[in-house]
């Protein structure tokens, strides 16, 4: 695991445990926005494994470009 000492990026993010009686879920949702508020990144995934959908939820972050939004936020 990686640890940030310092992050200026504008990021949020929150976990949903769904339980319908006979399965639970996580469904999990970050967002990445841009210095500007009208750039942000939405992903929602769902899975039955917190930590796994979670992983998921930042590579696929980072493959829409979240990483591009916090270098231009930070030189902002």
């Amino acid at each position: 695991m990686a640890w940030i000492k310092h992050c200026n990026a504008p990021l949020a993010g929150y976990v949903k445990t769904n339980d319908n009686g006979n399965e639970v879920s996580y469904t999990v949702r970050a967002r990445a926005f841009s210095a500007e508020p009208a750039l942000a990144i939405d992903v929602r995934l769902t899975g039955g494994d917190a930590t796994r959908t979670a992983l998921a939820v930042c590579k696929k972050l980072a493959r829409h470009g979240a990483s591009e939004l916090a270098k231009a936020s930070a030189s902002a």
